[in-house]
């Protein structure tokens, strides 16, 4: 038997290849097409899905600044097609659109009623040379109207017990809930407080007994800080109140264990020994550094608060109790000037507003002009009557909300409209505790609300006397 052979021959020359060997190379090569395509594919659909998320967010985000817009006057919600900017202190609708690298966002608003609107936000992107991404996101929002009591006399809501025996440490409000960290577990815990006087707990997180340290929360997701230096960042999701699940985690490598922590947007600015970090949380689920600032050995960083292009830091350096940072270039924060308070204590809270930031130190609030940050000055400063441990701030930050650790007093309310001359409206006496560790002010209910290390109220709201009428319906 023969077996013919076939030679695609070079050169007159006899080597060659069989036709065997031929189909072989060519299977070969349809192989490695193959898998060179899937890898290729397998690339392109993730990063379709992370193009999508990042728009998804983006969505989410333009429909919290509409809310903003909405609760500040509802009458600015003027039907027609938007853009959004946000200042330091507030987001509005400016032009037909807004830019965020390769995504494009509209905000659609059309009115039904006097007093109700829908709100639809747009995210376009070019997913690649022949197709556009598109994600769009819809809400209905109306007119509120809250009641305004008077501060002068607080009265007890309620206090609400959470199983085990470890601390509220601190707590923030968003809506209709407050998100509050504690020591142990439950780690997390969500109440609804639609109803402040009757609050009620609607979402516990059991995770690691890790001492957790700060809560910052934005849309649908709490930032939180964990003095564990394994995770000194952890994200949940939060849009199901009644089920918050860990998202993401991010091990700093710059600094062992973080003791607080704010968002703006995607970005969180967490603070602890002797660092401020910035982290990108555009995919919750993989945080990403951009950058940090050594704030000096004997500077070990308390809290932080954002306002625009300057992060203010409370820290325990007796020379230097506020440093202000320009983050206008994240990836590289500077410092523009510090802060030198009387005494040797450490500063422990701050909040920032306006041209204004105002300092928690041992007993006092500190009242400081920051219109220009090089050269901050100081206006006014009060004696709350106990270590004041945090602050949030409430109607419109004419008042500032204390958590101090006065036995008689553990909510201090100040008004600091005039910042020369800050005073106090009125106190609170939490008889369940000698002290609270956090407060948060929520504006749709007009109430604050304390983290305590009591056992047998570790949550408490407190509500204003003789309430008068506030509405979103403005002139």
């Amino acid at each position: 038997m023969y077996i013919h052979r076939f030679h695609l021959c070079r050169g007159g020359g006899r080597a060659g290849f069989s036709l065997v060997e031929v189909v072989l190379s060519a299977a070969l090569v349809a192989m490695l097409a193959i898998a060179f395509y899937g890898v290729s594919n397998g690339q392109s659909v993730a990063a379709s899905a992370g193009n999508r998320a990042r728009a998804i967010y983006l969505a989410q985000e333009g429909l919290e600044g509409t809310r903003s817009i909405r609760d500040v006057c509802y009458n600015r919600l003027t039907p027609g097609v938007h853009g959004l900017s946000a200042t330091s202190t507030q987001w509005q609708f400016s032009s037909t659109s807004d830019t965020t690298g390769i995504y494009t966002r509209q905000i659609v608003i059309s009115t039904t009623t006097t007093s109700r609107a829908f709100a639809t936000s747009t995210v376009t992107w070019q997913q690649d040379a022949a197709r556009l991404g598109s994600v769009s996101l819809t809400t209905e929002l109306a007119a509120w109207t809250i009641s305004l009591g008077n501060w002068g006399m607080p009265v007890l809501g309620q206090s609400i017990s959470i199983p085990g025996t470890a601390d509220g440490i601190k707590i923030q409000a968003q809506g209709n809930y407050t998100y509050m960290v504690r020591n142990g577990p439950p780690d997390l815990v969500i109440t609804d407080i639609s109803s402040p006087a009757a609050p009620s707990v609607v979402g516990l997180y059991y995770g690691n007994n890790d001492s957790l340290t700060g809560i910052a929360v934005s849309g649908n997701y709490a930032y939180v800080s964990d003095i564990n230096t394994s995770r000194e960042l952890e994200v949940f999701d939060i849009s199901n109140p009644a089920a918050p699940t860990v998202v993401g985690t991010y091990n700093s490598t710059v600094m062992n264990g973080a003791n607080n922590i704010f968002v703006v947007g995607t970005k969180v600015y967490l603070v602890g020994s002797t660092r401020l970090q910035i982290i990108d949380v555009t995919n919750p689920a993989a945080p990403v550094a951009l950058g940090s600032y050594f704030l000096g050995s004997g500077a070990t960083a308390n809290a932080v608060s954002v306002n625009g292009n300057y992060a203010y830091v409370a820290t325990s350096d007796v020379a230097t109790e506020v440093e202000i940072l320009n983050i206008s270039n994240p990836s590289s924060p500077t410092l523009v000037s510090t802060i030198n308070l009387p005494g040797g204590s450490d500063a422990v809270a701050v909040v920032s507003f306006g041209s204004s930031i105002v300092v928690g130190q041992d007993v006092n609030l500190y009242d400081i002009d920051v219109s220009n940050p090089a050269v901050p000055v100081q206006r006014g400063v009060l004696a709350t009557g106990g270590v004041v441990n945090d602050i949030a701030s409430g109607r419109n930050n004419s008042y500032m909300f204390t958590a101090t650790n006065n036995p008689n007093g553990e909510l201090v309310v100040v008004d600091v409209s005039n910042f020369a001359s800050p005073f106090i409206v009125g106190t609170f006496n939490d008889v369940n505790s000698i002290l609270w560790n956090g407060v948060a002010y929520s504006v749709a209910a007009d109430a604050a609300f304390g983290a305590s290390p009591a056992n047998n109220g570790e949550i408490i709201s407190v509500l204003p006397t003789n309430s008068t009428s506030q509405s979103s319906l403005c002139q």
